[in-house]
């Protein structure tokens, strides 16, 4: 997947991203503190659960979205919206209708109704909704849930297919909350499912599984990694991953690394928070496959300088099968990270609008840049009340 164009609207909180262009490798999005950088990521992140899940979203209720992306060698096109939260008083739950028992299933719902949504390849209307009628190339379907994402609930049509394949293989690196293992009952399962390097590429699951099935099913593969993850953390001999029993039927991966001169080995609830996300970000390029999209908000918490000089290079160098979208405050970055992947997000109120280096006026070579940057008004005064 490559995401071209974003347009994003939240009737309910008033956010709203002007239409954005992204780079087909790697968008770095700067500007100062609080003018939506980490929002445009998180609207991303919306729309992947719009697609993919279709319904518990309570948070959806008055957004909008237009989005523009290429998968599958397909350019598409997915705009759509949710109805505005009703009144207080004229929600579900509190009337007489209730008392008697004669509201319906989808009145008593919490969550919003969709009320348009379309899906266009190329030129061609695949989807076509209103609040009433779902039209799959052009012919009605059966009544459908109002609350779910066509995309979602015609998944399994061969059309439809690829675009949930691409929402899949969008990837979030959350840098500014300690990640760790997640509780998977069925580990085993997946350690038999995705037995070679390419299954596991393909599946969406999260990095840290990815990475401990990897351990499971191809040591070698593995050992790359840690060998690349040993060039910045050189005191680290090996790295494992256990198996924490939490239950008869269930196990979980646990990551475990064990460093010069010491005989233990620390856990991964141990580990700095830099050493941790180093791995993570390796595994990711690693592990996810060509054309996914890489989210990573605040990219330098916790990170010393070793990291970030380590990090930067290997996303600049993966940035050609990969679509990275990063968020960083970082001089270091932002200086080792050509202007011309730049976008500088700026805001009035609740809109947000970014421009790239050119339109800013931002010079060309990369030091003139970046200075012209930290002195420009659209990073200085990145957000205004008007």
């Amino acid at each position: 997947m490559r995401i071209e164009h974003l347009e994003f609207l939240n009737k309910d909180t008033g956010w709203k991203l002007t239409p954005t262009e992204f780079y087909p490798d790697m968008t770095l999005l700067v500007g100062g503190s609080g003018v939506g950088k980490t929002e445009i990521l998180r609207a991303i992140r919306t729309l992947q659960s719009i697609a993919r899940r279709g319904d518990d979203l309570p948070s959806a209720w008055g957004v909008a979205w237009r989005i523009q992306f290429t998968t599958s060698g397909n350019r598409y096109q997915w705009e759509g919206e949710y109805e505005n939260r009703p009144k207080e008083e004229d929600q579900p739950g509190t009337g007489i209708g209730v008392l008697l028992g004669l509201t319906s299933d989808d009145e008593l719902s919490s969550g919003p109704k969709i009320v348009m949504e379309r899906l266009r390849v190329g030129e061609e209307v695949i989807i076509e909704r209103d609040s009433d009628t779902i039209y799959f190339q052009q012919k009605p379907t059966p009544k459908l849930s109002p609350f779910k994402s066509a995309l979602s609930l015609l998944k399994e049509e061969e059309r439809i297919k690829p675009v949930i394949k691409g929402f899949g293989h969008i990837a979030y690196l959350d840098q500014t909350a300690r990640q760790t293992g997640e509780v998977i009952h069925r580990f085993d399962a997946l350690c038999k499912r995705f037995q070679t390097v390419d299954a596991i590429r393909e599946s969406d699951l999260p990095t840290y599984i990815k990475l401990a099935i990897l351990f499971e099913n191809d040591k070698g593969s593995f050992l790359e990694i840690v060998s690349q993850f040993r060039e910045v953390f050189p005191l680290v001999e090996e790295v494992r991953f256990d198996r924490i029993f939490v239950g008869p039927f269930a196990d979980v991966p646990d990551l475990r690394i064990k460093e010069a001169g010491s005989e233990s080995w620390i856990p991964e609830r141990h580990l700095s928070s830099g050493m941790f996300r180093t791995l993570m970000h390796l595994a990711s390029v690693a592990l996810w496959p060509d054309e996914s999209v890489i989210l990573i908000d605040e990219f330098e918490n916790s990170l010393g300088i070793n990291c970030l000089d380590d990090i930067t290079g290997d996303m600049m160098g993966h940035r050609h099968r990969l679509q990275f979208i990063v968020t960083s405050h970082h001089p270091y970055i932002i200086n080792n990270i050509p202007q011309n992947h730049w976008k500088v997000v700026t805001r009035k109120g609740s809109e947000v609008r970014t421009i790239g280096a050119a339109e800013a006026g931002i010079g060309k070579s990369r030091h003139e840049a970046f200075i012209q940057l930290m002195n420009s008004p659209l990073y200085l005064d990145g957000a205004t009340a008007q």
